[in-house]
């Protein structure tokens, strides 16, 4: 605010003064700041830092006349407006002069500027060796890029993908493409390239890997390689696999023991038809499957196997028994083939396939039972081949008698004679032998006899005042014809007599009285009696 004052004064020393008043505004100060590189399209937003400054006024000046490459300033009034600058494609760098007049509430001014680089927009590209080809090819890439700007290859970084995956940051790079499935797999190769102001591009190519031929040969279900002859091969037997996208040609060979069956070589997806005549031969079916990509063929092949017929047969030295009869029948069939052993129809598995070790009984004592035996054997060992044969034949178990007897007394006094009476059950067809055998204990008195032969014996026993009871034990064996045996046990005690003894006065004048003095053994009853020389009754004791 400056105040100015004017005097003045005449010759005569007369004087006037005036004073006025004049302000000078302080004018705004315009500054900011905003990033002074990059690569476009990028947006930039300036930081104003001006002071006492009101309006704003940004505007932008190109270093390239191309009005393609002018920044657009939105709201230009704003202190912080939004510069878009354009992607520069060109092949140089262009620098815009950003200005900015503040203006001040008093309509002062002040001008400042600040300059920006965009730097040009890379060419990423690149070639490859190959765009095509078969499982595992190897393509060489070759980087073609140009930053620009003067600046040559080897000041930008790179990152090549494939499939999205980094695989190398070298300027060149190889990869190795594979394909392990039946279709045609298609890789994405990018190139990412930055120069060193970060500018950036990517280029895209892509990679085909045709699928390699696949041979494949299917077994029908429930066919086995190994079979008995004569065996016919063909379409109901085997098939080839089909791989639309993989295969293009089929073609079909029979080797037999290294000689190539040239009448049976075919073409297409439906083998030839060959029947194998022999017993213990072989042949190889081979399928070469082919591409129209020059993929390498692939080869597939089956084996197929006659085997000899199999023969049923069983020992038959030992199939007649009594029961309980295991006769344990071994097999003499090959042992290599599947066993199956029926009883009476019905399937029975022994813990060795090779030996029935069935149990065969007949709960008769009386009445012959008779088994059918079967033996089937297959071909094939576990995988079971539809040939077979079988051997059918009898087990016969004869009834096991049931030995029995009765003693008609039974356990009485000694001495004693009792008789055996036999009660057995066998076979009435067959013929019946019995043995007896009579055992006392304690010792020292044997039955008469010992031992009998007879159906029906009489068995005596001794005198015994020993005081001790006598035990017999009779065993009765009963066989038939065939062998079978049975044997019944039975106990009769014969008891120990008691000994009658006493004393007493033996002479004397009567009227009497005499008691008797008794020493009689093993007694537990007595009974006195007595008689008179003297027949007359009034004389009796």
């Amino acid at each position: 605010d400056y105040t100015i004052e004017l005097i003045i004064e005449d010759t005569y020393g007369c004087k006037d003064t005036a004073i006025n008043n004049i302000i000078i505004y302080t004018r705004p100060v315009a500054n900011f700041s905003i990033v002074d590189t990059g690569c476009g399209l990028v947006i930039y937003t300036p930081i104003d830092s001006s002071e006492n400054a009101v309006a704003w006024n940004w505007t932008s000046t190109s270093s390239n006349s191309n009005p393609i490459f002018d920044a657009n300033i939105v709201d230009p009034w704003m202190p912080t407006p939004a510069i878009t600058f354009p992607e520069n494609t060109t092949n140089t760098a262009i620098i815009y002069t950003i200005q900015l007049i503040v203006t001040s509430v008093d309509s002062c001014r002040d001008t400042t500027t600040r300059t920006v680089t965009i730097y040009p927009t890379p060419e990423v590209t690149f070639s490859a060796s190959d765009t095509s080809g078969c499982d595992s090819l190897e393509v060489t890439f070759t980087n073609n890029s140009d930053p620009f700007n003067g600046e040559d290859t080897t000041s930008m970084t790179f990152q090549w993908l494939v499939d999205g995956n980094p695989i190398s940051t070298n300027t060149n790079t190889n990869y190795i493409f594979t394909n392990n499935t039946v279709n045609d797999v298609v890789y994405e190769v990018i190139l990412n390239g930055w120069t060193s102001h970060g500018c950036t591009d990517s280029d895209t190519i892509y990679i085909t890997i045709h699928p390699d031929p696949v041979a494949d040969i299917d077994t029908a279900q429930g066919v086995s390689t190994t079979n008995c002859a004569p065996f016919t091969i063909d379409s109901t037997v085997i098939s080839a696999g089909i791989y639309l996208n993989a295969n293009d040609s089929y073609y079909w060979y029979i080797d037999s023991a290294g000689v190539i069956l040239t009448p049976y070589n075919t073409t297409g997806t439906t083998p030839p038809t060959y029947v194998m005549q022999q017993d213990g031969y072989s042949v190889t079916i081979y399928l070469v499957t082919t591409n129209n990509d020059s993929c390498t063929a692939d080869t597939a092949f089956v084996t197929f196997t006659t085997v000899p017929d199999p023969v049923a047969v069983f020992d038959t030295t030992n199939l007649n028994g009594c029961h309980p009869f295991q006769p344990n029948i071994s097999s003499l069939s090959d042992p290599g083939l599947i066993h199956q052993w029926f009883i009476n129809g019905s399937l029975y598995t022994p813990i060795n396939p090779l030996i029935l070790d069935y149990v065969f009984t007949n709960t008769s004592n009386t009445t012959i039972q008779i088994y059918q035996v079967k033996l089937v054997v297959q071909a094939g060992g576990s995988g079971g081949l539809p040939c077979t044969d079988t051997i059918i034949d009898t087990v016969t178990v004869y009834p096991k008698p049931f030995a029995d007897f009765n003693p008609t007394i039974g356990n009485q006094c000694a001495p004693a004679c009792d008789d055996l009476i036999d009660a057995s059950i066998y076979n009435t067809n067959s013929t019946i032998t019995w043995n007896w055998t009579i055992t006392g204990l304690p010792a020292g008195f044997p039955a008469t006899p010992t031992t009998s032969s007879s159906q029906n014996p009489n068995i005596c026993f001794l005198d015994n005042q020993s005081g001790t009871n006598i035990d017999y034990t009779i065993e009765l064996i009963i066989e038939d014809t065939y062998g079978c045996k049975d044997t019944a046990i039975n106990n009769i005690i014969i008891y120990t007599r008691p000994v009658a003894n006493f004393s007493i006065v033996d002479t004397g004048c009567g009227l009497v009285i005499y008691t008797p003095i008794d020493s009689s053994e093993n007694a537990v009853a007595w009974n006195w009696t007595s008689t008179s020389s003297n027949s007359n009754p009034i004389f009796d004791a």
